[in-house]
């Protein structure tokens, strides 16, 4: 068992299967268990919440990133297939770093962006940057800028047939409202006041119904 102090309200203790959070009076206020996985690397939040790698790399090459809430539920959870040298966490994302490369994670375990290294020997993020140190430099990266250049550019495609869409969907309300076909003007005659023609008309209307594309 290992304890490790945040606040004077909030100490965890992490044993072999599960994490606890405690009061100031060393009561147990809430808890996450690990579900038979082996413990790798267990991190404080700033926020109070928790970051678990879980996992036996040696033997499955893969490891789950599970990022806790302060109440420790999980909010998050991203599966990584290299052997971490180093996890750090800010107020807004979580850093998973192997020997070659840099994971950067929002704390719902979504992958945001990867940097290249080269030997990694350790991180610390703060004020929006990375520092970090590995086998040939002292580096810093701009989080932000580099978030930033591995967002996806939205697609004109998809606006131009929203667009396009929209004017089919116009010009089928256009054709939808000529309901009066000329052979049946023909058949009937003119005869305007025939109820019967009336009933008919109306019948023949088609309801048309939208469904949302979500």
């Amino acid at each position: 068992m290992s304890v490790d102090y945040f606040n004077s309200d909030t100490v965890f203790a992490v044993t072999d299967s599960r994490v606890v959070r405690l009061n100031g009076e060393l009561r147990e206020v809430a808890s996450y268990p690990f579900e038979g996985s082996t413990l790798n690397q267990f991190l404080i939040r700033p926020d109070g919440g928790a970051v678990l790698l879980l996992g036996d790399y040696v033997e499955t090459k893969q490891l789950s990133v599970v990022s806790l809430d302060s109440a420790m539920q999980r909010q998050g959870l991203y599966t990584i297939d290299f052997e971490p040298v180093s996890l750090k966490a800010d107020q807004q994302y979580l850093f998973v770093a192997g020997q070659d490369s840099i994971a950067i994670l929002s704390l719902d375990g979504t992958l945001l962006a990867t940097a290249p290294v080269k030997g990694m020997a350790g991180m610390e993020p703060a004020n929006g940057m990375l520092y970090y140190a590995d086998s040939t430099q002292l580096a810093v990266l701009d989080l932000q800028g580099l978030l930033n250049a591995q967002i996806p550019e939205t697609s004109s495609d998809a606006a131009d047939t929203s667009s396009g869409d929209e004017t089919s969907s116009d010009a089928a309300d256009t054709s939808g409202g000529d309901e009066t076909s000329p052979d049946a003007a023909d058949a009937s005659g003119g005869d305007e006041t025939s109820p019967d023609a009336a009933d008919a008309s109306g019948g023949d209307g088609t309801s048309l119904d939208g469904e949302s594309s979500g």
